[in-house]
């Protein structure tokens, strides 16, 4: 294929790359099994992802066989192409009481999740967060069909001289480009309060002081059942008949 029309087929089948395919990486969800624990706990989390990408095509033709020229003719009649995205790999990064990390390379499919464990061993105010980033390959398919004709005078210069084209061809070349790429996912984050668990003293205290109310209520119950109301009768008096 000539340089010049090889030229003329990529630039009549590459004008989409100034708008390639679109193609988009994000996480969808966050979530934890429980937002507030005592310290020393651990919470299982999980976190979703995906990968959208789209597939677009598009070509064109030239109908109009050009004027015969003296010599080799080559001109572009059909051309086509197709674009589209290919996950390539997937990573997380978790931030929290630990850092953890977690890849996919390549992903069994556009979209999955990833499970974990973190500990919370202190009390207080824990924002865990994930984040990461992508990577995709964009392949591109160039197809043309070229045709071709050489064309000579004949005749005789007192009977007039025309044009004939004969050789003809036709040849279909095909071009395919990748190119690797990627970008960062976006930030999901949950919070994660931790109480304090109560030292075995405070826990002895307030057991203590639980029994002491008991015993207390015990006595104050024993102490009105065994008093009788001035009302209802007289507690030891005797009896005395004479005869």
């Amino acid at each position: 294929m000539h340089r010049p029309f090889f030229a003329a087929w990529l630039a009549a089948g590459l004008t989409s790359l100034a708008s390639p395919a679109w193609s988009q990486g994000q996480l969808d969800w966050l979530q934890a099994g429980a937002t507030q624990v005592s310290a020393g706990s651990s919470v299982g989390f999980g976190v979703g992802w995906s990968i959208q990408g789209e597939f677009q095509s598009g070509g064109g033709n030239n109908p109009v066989e050009p004027a015969a020229v003296e010599g080799s003719n080559e001109w572009l009649m059909n051309w086509y192409w197709t674009e589209s995205t290919t996950a390539l790999g997937i990573e997380v990064q978790v931030s929290g009481p630990q850092l953890l990390s977690f890849s996919e390379q390549p992903p069994s499919g556009p979209a999955g999740s990833f499970g974990f464990q973190m500990q919370f061993d202190a009390p207080g105010s824990y924002l865990v967060s994930a984040s990461g980033s992508f990577a995709l390959r964009r392949t591109r398919v160039d197809e043309a069909e070229l045709a071709t004709r050489y064309c000579y005078n004949s005749g005789d210069p007192e009977q007039g001289v025309y044009l004939v084209c004969d050789s003809w061809g036709y040849s279909y070349p095909r071009l395919q480009t990748e190119s690797d790429l990627g970008g960062a996912l976006n930030t999901l984050s949950v919070q994660i309060e931790v109480q304090a668990v109560p030292e075995p003293a405070t826990v002895a205290l307030w057991l203590g002081g639980l029994a002491a109310l008991g015993l207390g209520a015990c006595r104050r119950r024993d102490q009105a059942a065994g008093s009788v109301s001035p009302r209802t009768g007289t507690r030891g008096a005797s009896a005395h008949i004479s005869s």
